[in-house]
């Protein structure tokens, strides 16, 4: 059983020292019991896929322990900054092929998750200080990277097509 909260907000905005700010969109807070438990705020993140038990690619609902979850990760602190308090995240997975198919993820947090996601951050600020410093940012081209640059058509380095992949 879930309620969707009203009056959440859009996105959370938290100082990162002097010079960076972090900005985290939630899409819902919402009550919802889980299993044995009921949870009166959850912060919840809607994913739509085309089959939520696939467990291949890199967002593979069916295999959810071996996919990236930075995003549960960064909601989860930045809520926790902003308003004091730590609260579960759940990605609601819903399919657009078959409208009765979804799933609960729940990422669970502990203090190594914790630490990586703080060392990332740190590590990622220090790329755009050195990058700024040195007036010149790596160009790292591939149909990925470049699909939705805006500069694309005026950089020496974008190519059309896929991407070279090297298998040892």
């Amino acid at each position: 059983n879930m309620t969707v909260l009203e009056n959440h907000p859009a996105a959370i905005k938290v100082k990162l020292g002097e010079r960076y700010v972090f900005r985290a969109r939630l899409d819902m807070y919402a009550s919802f019991q889980d299993d044995e438990t009921f949870h009166p705020k959850v912060i919840g993140d809607l994913k739509v896929t085309a089959d939520v038990n696939s467990s291949s690619g890199p967002f593979s609902w069916g295999a959810p322990h071996l996919m990236d979850h930075i995003q549960a990760i960064a909601y989860t602190w930045a809520h926790a900054q902003k308003f004091k308090e730590w609260l579960p995240f759940y990605y609601f997975v819903l399919s657009y092929n078959k409208i009765n198919e979804w799933k609960l993820v729940r990422v669970m947090m502990d203090a190594t998750k914790l630490a990586e996601f703080k060392t990332s951050m740190r590590r990622t600020a220090d790329l755009i200080d050195n990058y700024n410093t040195a007036g010149k940012w790596p160009k790292v081209p591939s149909a990925e990277n470049c699909a939705r640059c805006p500069i694309k058509d005026r950089c020496d380095r974008y190519r059309v097509g896929g991407q070279t992949v090297r298998v040892y």
